[in-house]
C-alpha cells in the first residue's frame, strides 16, 4: 500500500445510506485509491453492481467500519475486504464491563481471523 490514499466514506456522508455512489465517484475523481465504507451500505446497489462500480472507479474497499454484523462480515468476504473496524461498545469503564467487551471482541476477532480478515477497534475516549 505504499503511496496509496484511502478515505473514510463517513467523512462525506456519515452513516446515511443515500449519497454513497456520489461519494465514491468523488473519491475516485480526486484520486483516492480506495475507501473505508460504513457498514454493509452498497448505496442501494446489488453486491454485484457495487463491485462493478468499484472496479469502474478503480477504488478498493480496504475496510468496513461497522458493528460486527453477519451482513458486514459476509460483505467483507464477498468483496475481499481485509479489515473490519468495529466500535467498542463500552457502556461504562467498570472492570466487569471492560472484561465482557474484551471477551466479545476476542470471540469476534477469532471468527474474523479464521476468515482471513483482521479486526480493528475504532474507539472514542470521550463517549462515556
Amino acid at each position: 500500500m505504499e503511496g496509496k490514499v484511502y478515505a473514510q466514506v463517513y467523512s462525506l456522508i456519515r452513516v446515511e445510506r443515500e449519497g454513497l455512489v456520489e461519494a465514491l465517484r468523488e473519491f475516485s475523481r480526486i484520486g483516492c485509491d480506495g475507501v473505508e465504507i460504513v457498514s454493509d451500505n452498497t448505496g442501494g446497489l446489488s453486491l454485484d453492481e457495487f463491485k462493478a462500480l468499484l472496479e469502474e472507479l478503480k477504488l478498493k474497499v480496504i475496510a468496513i467500519h461497522g458493528w460486527g454484523s453477519d451482513d458486514e462480515i459476509n460483505m467483507a468476504k464477498a468483496c475481499g475486504i481485509k479489515y473490519l473496524a468495529f466500535d467498542a461498545k463500552i457502556e461504562n469503564y467498570k472492570r466487569e464491563t471492560i472484561l465482557k467487551v474484551c471477551k466479545e471482541l476476542n470471540e469476534k476477532g477469532k471468527q474474523i481471523k479464521d476468515l482471513g480478515m483482521k479486526l480493528t477497534i475504532h474507539n472514542h475516549a470521550d463517549i462515556v
